[in-house]
């Protein structure tokens, strides 16, 4: 079988304007079981992951951030103009092949392009093809709040 360990580390970098404190990633793969780490800190924004498999596949980790978007910025502008902050916790799980994924997320001032709301809260799930609003997922635009629930088939092809 293959067994590998690797880590990586960035201290003082920048992303576009964003000067990044930190960045690590570290893996371990022994007898078919994986475990990988990883972590980003810039001064407005930081995420984590932990994830580990098993011999058989099966998945287990979790990950969290705190994001200000304009710091990804130079990540997400070819799909336009994003802002805010936004915070997520979340859990990895399943198979490998199928993997599945709970989070809770919630942001304050966020916009895309034209279209901004002023809080954002609720759960998230991808799993067995769909994706998940959990309910009640909440937004509040223009001092009006809303809540709703939605599961969406994710088409393969």
């Amino acid at each position: 079988s293959l067994n590998s360990t690797g880590s990586f580390m960035i201290q003082k970098a920048s992303l576009g304007d964003e000067k990044i404190e930190s960045a690590k990633l570290s893996y371990a793969l022994d007898s078919g079981k994986l475990k990988v780490e990883s972590s980003v800190k810039s001064l407005r924004s930081n995420a984590s992951l932990d994830l580990n498999s098993n011999d058989t596949g099966e998945l287990s980790g979790a990950f969290s951030g705190n994001i200000d978007a304009s710091s990804i910025s130079p990540l997400t502008r070819r799909f336009g103009k994003i802002l805010g902050t936004a915070r997520v916790n979340g859990v990895i799980y399943g198979k490998f092949a199928a993997p599945g994924i709970r989070a809770k997320v919630s942001g304050d001032t966020i916009a895309y392009n034209d279209i901004s709301l002023d809080k954002a809260e609720g759960e998230i799930r991808l799993e067995d093809g769909f994706i998940s609003f959990y309910g009640p997922f909440k937004i509040k635009l223009y001092n009006e709040s809303y809540s709703f629930a939605s599961r969406v088939k994710l088409s393969s092809g």
